[in-house]
């Protein structure tokens, strides 16, 4: 079926699948002080496994900034109708310490999304019944776990 899910915009092909114990990465707070009339946050990525994870912050989230170390760097260009996001891809998230400067002391709300490559064995029952004819378009098979922190 076409659906919505919470890291996209656009609908996408979807099955039902079961709920599996798949940890999802998770966020560290290690700091919070003013900084420049808003607050620094601090925190650690914990990926669990993901090779992908991105922060997804609701449109108009309060984030001024966002980087690693002194190099914070604009972190919307977009609209007040735009949602933002901050990516990290590799082995090297696991464990990375970014910084994200916030307007002001309330917690910003984002949602944290890991993607792995491939299915875990309790999709088999999903590869089987796919189509031959059919084949992932733009990415291989992957898999996604979403939550949502606040910053």
């Amino acid at each position: 079926r076409r659906e919505t899910l919470p890291h996209s915009l656009r609908p996408r092909g979807g099955a039902p699948a079961p709920a599996l114990p798949i940890a999802p990465p998770a966020v560290e707070t290690i700091a919070r002080r003013p900084s420049g009339g808003g607050i620094r946050v601090s925190i650690r990525l914990r990926t669990n496994g993901a090779e992908t994870v991105t922060l997804i912050a609701p449109p108009g989230a309060p984030i001024r900034a966002a980087g690693i170390g002194d190099r914070a760097h604009r972190f919307s260009l977009g609209g007040p109708e735009d949602r933002s996001f901050l990516r990290c891809v590799g082995r090297r998230c696991d464990g990375a310490v970014l910084d994200l400067i916030l307007a002001g002391p309330d917690p910003v709300p984002v949602t944290l999304v890991g993607t792995r490559s491939g299915l875990p064995a309790a999709a088999e029952p999903l590869l089987r019944s796919r189509p031959a004819w059919a084949r992932p378009q733009y990415a291989p098979d992957s898999t996604t776990t979403v939550t949502r922190v606040s910053l």
